[in-house]
């Protein structure tokens, strides 16, 4: 990859989000690489900022989620990412703000339940509730996830 650099970059991202769940320091460290050559890959920002979620360092999860956000607030997945971190880091109330508009640019099952774990968080449970209800044809993956919230309901 050094020998081609500007072709590789693609490459490299692609490297880094297979990297993300089986390594997430190589991840980590080939993240900032592109980083440091484009500061404002927001694929690259968004990436690292789940990187360090999943390491549990949410300080450094909500610095690069809101670089990203900075950068593209347009896009839904980049708000989602920076309202879960904010919900992570404890900012409730701005965390529902930005799933909610999240939410509102683009209702997938991933977004919906960030929002949903927002909405509780912030104890509007009727609305929350309602968002719930709305999911229709839940990846496997997230059914957990939704159990988990329908119990904090109950």
């Amino acid at each position: 990859m050094e020998q081609h650099k500007e072709a590789a970059q693609p490459l490299q991202l692609q490297l880094a989000e297979l990297q993300m769940q089986a390594e997430p320091n190589e991840a980590l460290a080939q993240y900032h690489v592109i980083i440091e050559k484009e500061p404002e890959n927001v694929i690259a920002l968004n990436n690292l900022a789940w990187v360090y979620h999943e390491m549990g360092k949410p300080v450094e999860a909500l610095l690069y989620a809101e670089k990203a956000h900075i950068l593209k607030p347009d896009i839904p997945q980049v708000t989602d990412t920076y309202g879960y971190m904010l919900l992570k880091a404890g900012k409730v109330q701005q965390a529902t703000v930005a799933l909610e508009q999240s939410y509102q640019q683009q209702a997938s099952n991933e977004i919906a339940l960030h929002y949903v774990e927002a909405l509780i968080a912030d104890q509007q449970t009727k609305k929350a509730k309602g968002v719930l209800d709305s999911l229709r044809n839940l990846e496997p993956e997230l059914t957990d996830k939704k159990a988990e919230l329908e119990a904090q309901l109950k």
